[in-house]
């Protein structure tokens, strides 16, 4: 089923009403040094398991807030902020970095004439993405530090929130696929656990998943086939071939060269050509954009781009043929 995406849009000079409806969205806020002309802004979109906030103050306060359930990335786009979160470090951020908010971890924030973009997800889900990519167990992982491990990373992550914001903030009909969803999803937990330092970056050495045979990728191609339509994960096909999610990737590299979730994005992505073979650009509803969401793909900048790369064409060209 299509999957809702909500919106919210805030305006107050009030410090309790500003502190009220932070709070209703997972941080629990004091304001301690509010000033007058607050002016504070805040627009939201959100999913079930993923939301993006863009919040914006011209004057400068200092605020209590309590840890929360999700892990929160912000990205700091104008001004400055002093973050102390205690025994996990403190660090003052500029336009242009980003920081990294612990789940349960508390703060104490000193604002300046700010712009924050903030992305919210569940921590279920980055540590369903670090299993995919690293094998360490969920529960194994933590995050080491507030900042990014390099400037480069930092900025990768900032054009990550940036896509979401735009892949959020205008879906066609207010709502997403559930395809689109699911690789936001990935997208997003993956760049997390790739710009911020955590325990998979620092671990020792883990012993291999052992040898597991083609029998098992044919496994996993088979069910990649057979449900490229329907919004699975690495996990999904890891257990429907029998093995763990490290194990299968692994298997993948070693057999095809490619990781599962390359593989799974391939296919959809040639389920989208052969639609686009089959569509009559004359029927409502056969376009480009239509047949990119059917198969996973949000961004249609991005789906023509990998589409361009993988049969020499753009989607557009197909559709018309």
């Amino acid at each position: 089923m299509p999957v809702p995406v909500t919106r919210f849009s805030f305006a107050s000079d009030s410090a309790d009403e500003v502190a009220d409806i932070v709070s209703r969205h997972g941080m629990r806020t004091r304001m301690r040094r509010p000033q007058s002309g607050l002016n504070y802004v805040a627009d939201t979109v959100a999913t079930g398991s993923l939301g993006v906030d863009v919040a914006r103050s011209s004057a400068s306060f200092s605020a209590a807030v309590e840890g929360s359930a999700e892990l929160i990335v912000v990205t700091w786009l104008r001004g400055r902020a002093a973050l102390d979160f205690g025994r996990y470090g403190a660090t003052v951020a500029g336009e242009g970095h980003s920081t990294l908010y612990v789940p349960g971890a508390s703060s104490v924030m000193e604002m300046d004439d700010y712009v924050g973009l903030a992305v919210r997800m569940s921590p279920a889900e980055v540590g369903r993405a670090v299993e995919e990519l690293t094998g360490l167990a969920p529960e194994a992982l933590t995050f080491t530090s507030l900042c990014p491990v390099s400037a480069a990373r930092g900025r990768l992550w900032g054009m990550t929130a940036r896509m979401l914001w735009e892949d959020l903030a205008a879906p066609a009909g207010g709502v997403l696929t559930p395809l689109v969803h699911q690789e936001l999803i990935g997208t997003v937990a993956a760049a997390i656990v790739t710009a911020f330092p955590n325990t998979a970056m620092t671990r020792g050495y883990v012993p291999g998943p052992g040898h597991v045979g083609p029998a098992t990728v044919r496994r996993a191609l088979a069910y990649v086939d057979a449900h490229a339509s329907l919004p699975i994960t690495v996990a999904d096909v890891a257990e429907a071939a029998g093995v763990g999610p490290a194990a299968l990737r692994s298997a993948f590299r070693r057999h095809l060269d490619i990781t599962p979730s390359a593989h799974l994005r391939r296919v959809r992505l040639d389920a989208a050509h052969r639609d686009l073979l089959d569509a009559d650009p004359t029927t409502a509803g056969a376009t480009v954009a239509a047949v990119a969401a059917r198969w996973g793909f949000g961004s249609r900048s991005r789906f023509e781009d990998s589409y361009r790369r993988r049969f020499g064409c753009a989607p557009g060209e197909t559709l018309r043929r």
